[in-house]
């Protein structure tokens, strides 16, 4: 069974009179090292992205807009707004999610431990909570 965070993690601001500036660092906010980015956006109302689990640690924050997250580790599920691009969650490797009610504007920046691999995501839904269930 895999931890589900209870808390976003803050990124400081900083802010002046030329706007504001937000930072995340690795081994500070980001606990992982970052091998790779990439960011979710114009998605159609009412879509559904993810619905997987993947193998490895990622750090969501939206960049602009807004986005539900559902995380479950096959046992306790939670879910959280992103909604401040000042706040992000860590979603730890192996957990559920699934990613909806995007605003029109929103841009989901996520940051992952590993670089791109179809082998390190889940799909099956019940293949995942039948590992799950064994795990506890």
């Amino acid at each position: 069974m895999i931890p589900i965070p209870d808390h976003m993690i803050p990124l400081a601001p900083h802010t002046d009179p030329r706007g504001k500036l937000l930072c995340a660092e690795c081994g500070k906010e980001i606990p992982f090292e970052v091998k790779r980015v990439f960011f979710i956006s114009d998605v159609p109302a009412g879509a559904v992205r993810g619905e997987h689990a993947y193998k490895h640690n990622e750090f969501a924050v939206c960049a602009a807009g807004s986005c539900t997250v559902e995380l479950s580790d096959g046992v306790t599920a939670r879910t959280v707004r992103l909604c401040e691009a000042n706040r992000g969650l860590l979603i730890p490797a192996g957990c559920w999610r699934t990613l909806r009610d995007f605003s029109p504007d929103c841009v989901l920046t996520v940051l992952s431990d590993a670089f791109f691999s179809e082998d390190d995501y889940i799909f099956d839904r019940e293949a995942f909570l039948r590992a799950a269930r064994e795990d506890v």
